[in-house]
């Protein structure tokens, strides 16, 4: 018998929706919706995951990143990874 192998979850096809650009300004990173001209301020949580998803990463491989750069555990890493996800979304600046 073999192991299965865990399947990475993804972020299933999620990316910035197009006319969604990433902007570095001097207060700081946003991300610029250049189809309603409006602006969305990016933490350092959502840096790193809006240039994961410009990688394609999947969210599994998001949350060990976000692990790796701060004390955070797993299941938080997690649950937060998720709730910006769901939120860009929403917002429809991701796709």
């Amino acid at each position: 018998m073999f192991a299965k192998k865990k399947k990475e979850t993804t972020n299933e096809g999620l990316s910035l929706a197009p006319g969604v650009s990433v902007l570095e300004t001097e207060k700081g990173t946003v991300l610029f919706d250049g189809r309603q001209g409006r602006y969305f301020q990016l933490n350092e949580l959502g840096l790193i995951v809006v240039k994961s998803l410009g990688e394609a990463m999947g969210v599994d491989a998001i949350v060990r990143r976000v692990v790796e750069a701060y004390d955070v555990d797993a299941k938080t890493a997690d649950a937060d990874v998720r709730a910006f996800l769901a939120q860009i979304k929403e917002l429809g600046v991701a796709a």
